[in-house]
């Protein structure tokens, strides 16, 4: 399924179905902070999405249904990361709060964890 995931800036996460693609003037709205365009079975846009929120500040609990609908897990979190050595700016904020909020570990243990699985992976 093709869509949109936005950014609303009472930090909710909204889905729209591609559909709104067809009226230009959407998402020109003071309040959306950022758009995706996802394909809901391509993880790795799930991933920014995840990511990316976290670091705008999305309500975590938004982000834990999109987790949980996604199958998006600690392990899977340390695939994605494996593959993307040097992650952009706002990955790492967002990792941080994916980290703490979501897996309730410490950044730290999360490093600690990624580490061991890429060791694994080898």
């Amino acid at each position: 399924m093709y869509g949109y995931y936005y950014l609303h800036k009472n930090k909710h996460i909204i889905f729209k179905p591609a559909i709104v693609a067809n009226d230009p003037t959407y998402f020109r709205s003071p309040f959306i902070i950022k758009v995706w365009k996802v394909d809901v079975l391509d993880r790795i846009i799930g991933w920014k999405i995840i990511l990316e929120s976290l670091a705008l500040g999305a309500n975590v609990e938004d982000v834990k249904e999109l987790c949980i609908k996604w199958e998006m897990t600690p392990q899977s979190s340390y695939e994605f990361m494996s593959h993307h050595r040097n992650p952009k700016e706002e990955w790492k904020e967002g990792l941080c709060v994916y980290a703490e909020k979501i897996c309730k570990i410490s950044l730290n243990e999360f490093w600690d964890n990624m580490k061991a699985f890429i060791a694994n992976m080898n």
